[in-house]
């Protein structure tokens, strides 16, 4: 059994509300993961993952980068706010850094033990934190967006990295891949990289169907990266 809990959290800019799942017997302080969203915000995707976190033994916190009540479920309106952080990379990080502050600050949370995995945009938010300088347990992005922020160029990455990446992925091509791959190595990253053949974006979201564009579920793929992650995160929590 877990507990879920909404969580409020706020700057000049506005009001958010996550979502925290734990195991409902948990004592002392645990592990905690963030789940950073797709551009459509939270959905079952992200709330199903943190219901298996919790059932790990881990405190899961969905984020919410948008705001309070915002509806994301249109596309003028989740990839209008997609834009305006693709605009301003550091606008995106101060949100990211609020959100690893307030989990920081959770009576729950071991400090010392804190990561994220992210889908999609969230991968992309995820390794912006990282790249940040923020040294912090680990990051695992799923078919995350790979280009790189506009920031600390030259800031060394001290937060192990494991990228699940389809290589069919039309957001992020191969040679999207190698130039992440190069940064990371420039910057002494300890990083892993799986790419999985046939695969494109989308291949963990059950609702992806459109294999046309490249947006399109992959269920064998999905178990293997999700196991992928589980031996990541127990390892980095060791």
């Amino acid at each position: 059994m877990v507990i879920k809990k909404s969580i409020e959290y706020g700057d000049e800019h506005g009001h958010y509300e996550g979502l925290l799942v734990y195991p409902e017997n948990a004592t002392g302080k645990l592990p905690c993961v963030l789940v950073a969203p797709t551009v459509w915000g939270r959905t079952s995707l992200e709330e199903t993952s943190a219901n298996k976190l919790a059932e790990m033994g881990y405190l899961a916190m969905v984020v919410d980068l948008y705001g309070k009540g915002f509806d994301a479920s249109t596309e003028a309106a989740a990839f209008g706010k997609m834009a305006d952080f693709n605009a301003d990379r550091q606008f995106l990080l101060s949100r990211m850094q609020l959100i690893y502050e307030t989990a920081r600050q959770l009576p729950q949370v071991d400090q010392d033990k804190i990561a994220g995995i992210g889908f999609c945009f969230g991968g992309k938010c995820l390794l912006d934190l990282a790249c940040s300088g923020l040294s912090f347990a680990g990051a695992v992005s799923f078919h995350g967006v790979l280009d790189a922020p506009d920031f600390n160029r030259d800031q060394a990455i001290s937060t192990p990295l494991l990228v699940l990446h389809g290589w069919d992925d039309p957001l992020a091509k191969p040679e999207a891949v190698l130039a992440l791959a190069e940064e990371l190595t420039q910057k002494g990253a300890d990083w892993e990289l799986d790419a999985y053949g046939h695969t494109g974006h989308a291949f963990m979201k059950p609702e992806a169907s459109n294999r046309e564009t490249g947006y399109f579920y992959h269920a064998e793929v999905a178990d293997k990266a999700w196991v992928r992650m589980t031996g990541f995160l127990k390892e980095i929590f060791a």
